[in-house]
């Protein structure tokens, strides 16, 4: 498969305002399976069989043209044809991005996925310890990703992590801000929903308000 040639930032700008005047989403997310390999306690898609997969997602993404582009599951990186699946979503999005928990990331898949055409490869850490893998289900993940992705930062991919912040969590947030940057990687941030299979047991508790307030201005300042 020939290597994908990073296009210019102007084109970004034209797909931005494409979306604006014909009032498309800026953003999409596509779950390219329902199959997952962990068992995380806040998710409970590892339970289902999921319904078929698509070959082929290039019509949905075409009519959106968006200027940004997520894959999720599940755990995408099941799909052994998942760099297939980038290629032919490429020309339709300015930035292609995929999310994975880590399990069977290596430098010869992230490769496989970049060469497709992949800008930018977020995995899911939420603790800077075996805490993650008692979350996840997946014994001795974090190993794994304290060794795999700061080999992938230090030879030029853009890598970074994509943390839920939790009750449970709550202490470890700048603590992974901090180490992100150490392992030359970024790192994002979202809140944790419980929406997904209704279990409370990780939304921020209100008594945590104020501190939550003060944990984000520490991050703008770290930003």
């Amino acid at each position: 498969m020939k290597k994908y040639k990073r296009p210019p930032a102007w084109r970004g700008a034209l797909f931005y305002t494409r979306c604006l005047v014909r009032r498309r989403p800026i953003w999409v997310n596509i779950e390219v399976t329902k199959r997952c390999n962990a068992k995380c306690n806040f998710c409970n898609y590892w339970e289902e069989k999921g319904p078929p997969e698509l070959e082929d997602y290039t019509a949905i993404v075409k009519d959106f043209k968006p200027v940004a582009l997520s894959l999720s599951g599940g755990e995408p990186l099941i799909r052994r044809n998942l760099h297939e699946i980038i290629a032919k979503l490429r020309p339709y999005a300015h930035y292609v991005a995929l999310v994975t928990n880590g399990t069977l990331l290596n430098e010869e898949r992230a490769k496989e996925l970049f060469d497709a055409g992949l800008n930018q490869l977020s995995i899911s850490l939420d603790f800077l310890s075996e805490k993650h893998d008692e979350m996840r289900g997946v014994p001795g993940l974090f190993k794994k990703i304290s060794t795999v992705v700061p080999d992938l930062a230090a030879k030029g991919y853009n890598v970074c992590f994509n943390t839920v912040i939790m009750d449970t969590n709550f202490d470890q947030i700048i603590p992974l801000a901090k180490q992100a940057a150490k392992w030359g990687v970024g790192i994002s941030f979202s809140t944790y929903c419980h929406l997904k299979n209704d279990n409370k047991d990780h939304v921020m508790d209100h008594t945590h308000y104020e501190q939550l307030l003060s944990m984000i201005d520490e991050l703008k300042k770290l930003k």
